[in-house]
């Protein structure tokens, strides 16, 4: 019996590869004889260089940055200085992660650690490709903090220049390019985007994300006014309209912005790491699949690693079982997603923060009730 454990991170809780080594763990304690591989994967989030460095070999780099709260932390990258690549994961420097849960407010938070995080990349080598993840961000700013530290200035109607924090983004009229380091605008930008949603809207980046991510409803409606303004300007200035443009509202309007501003390309990372990893052949050469994350909701349906997967499973006809944190789908879209069995370890724990502080206990505990 040959078995692909494919995962992405549990949020907040484990590593795709550190859960996929306990899954293989248990299941050869039942089944001795079963052919099993472990493949990380990552939609763009969490897990992201993970997923990379599992298939390449690349040098670090550390480098302080500011973090998504404004205080300093260390963050890394990675490079391949022969071939001009760098590979950046968004969520090292304004991930979610990053901010104790009573400190979760989206109109506080910036991405200028991504920007600084870039900066730092392209000073150190000549850049040919930049390849970032986008997802599990903390912001909600369309990424005005990661563009003001790549050289872009936001001017107010007088021409004065607005600092680039959330609750000024209505004060934002102009924008001025010219600062803009040549080598980044040389470079091609990938971005691998971890949901398909567009940047404004009620499927946006402030109407589905930023109530996660600490928002209030007064003040999702103030990101969505503020987001829906800020791609008018954005469109004034370069003719691109992104306000429903698909995947543009990955990590709070970030690639929406730094496609317009910068010619990033907007790519599922889901794909790209599927891709990489050569995900379609395993899955043909298994007899079962199993996936998993944090969190199985609506979300997961657009664009995700479980809706990727899933989609596999069914194209190849292979049973695929979902080990998740927690579930809030149906069984009727959970079959359209090609997802044939759920576990979720918050069922098991009786308790989510249970599920995420033990996640050991509860996948061990998983893996016994796989219907195989």
């Amino acid at each position: 019996m040959k078995i692909l454990v494919c995962l992405d991170s549990f949020k907040e809780s484990i590593t795709a590869h550190k859960a996929g080594r306990i899954i293989i763990e248990s299941i050869q304690n039942l089944h001795p004889s079963a052919n099993i591989t472990n493949i990380p994967l990552s939609d763009g989030g969490e897990g992201f260089l993970e997923c990379i460095l599992s298939y390449n070999k690349l040098d670090q780099c550390e480098s302080t940055v500011h973090g998504p709260l404004n205080v300093e932390t260390s963050s890394i990258y990675y490079f391949d200085a022969n071939k001009g690549q760098v590979f950046i994961e968004s969520a090292n420097s304004i991930g979610l992660h990053l901010v104790p849960m009573r400190s979760r407010a989206p109109l506080i938070t910036s991405s200028i650690g991504l920007g600084e995080l870039i900066t730092s990349a392209i000073s150190r080598i000549t850049v040919k490709e930049i390849l970032i993840g986008l997802g599990g961000s903390a912001t909600c700013d369309a990424g005005i903090g990661a563009l003001a530290a790549l050289g872009v200035d936001f001017l107010n109607r007088e021409g004065s220049r607005v600092e680039p924090w959330v609750r000024n983004i209505p004060n934002i009229s102009r924008i001025k390019t010219d600062r803009i380091p040549k080598a980044l605008l040389n470079s091609k930008i990938t971005l691998a985007c971890d949901v398909t949603n567009p940047i404004c809207g009620e499927m946006g980046a402030a109407r589905c994300f930023a109530k996660q991510k600490g928002a209030t409803p007064s003040e999702v409606d103030f990101l969505e006014r503020s987001l829906e303004q800020f791609c008018q300007v954005i469109q004034d200035f370069t003719d691109v309209s992104i306000s429903d443009l698909p995947y543009s509202g990955s990590a709070g309007g970030i690639a929406g912005t730094f496609h317009a501003l910068l010619g990033a390309t907007l790519q599922p990372g889901a794909r790209i790491c599927s891709e990489l990893v050569g995900l379609e052949e395993s899955v043909r050469s298994a007899d079962i699949v199993i996936t998993g994350e944090g969190r199985l909701d609506e979300q997961s349906i657009n664009g995700k690693i479980l809706s990727w997967v899933g989609n596999l499973c069914f194209i190849n006809r292979k049973p695929c079982i979902a080990i998740v944190g927690q579930n809030e789908l149906s069984q009727a879209k959970l079959n359209s997603m090609g997802i044939t069995q759920v576990i979720s370890l918050s069922e098991i724990a009786n308790s989510v923060e249970s599920s995420k502080s033990n996640p050991r206990e509860f996948l061990i505990e998983a893996t016994k009730m796989l219907d195989f």
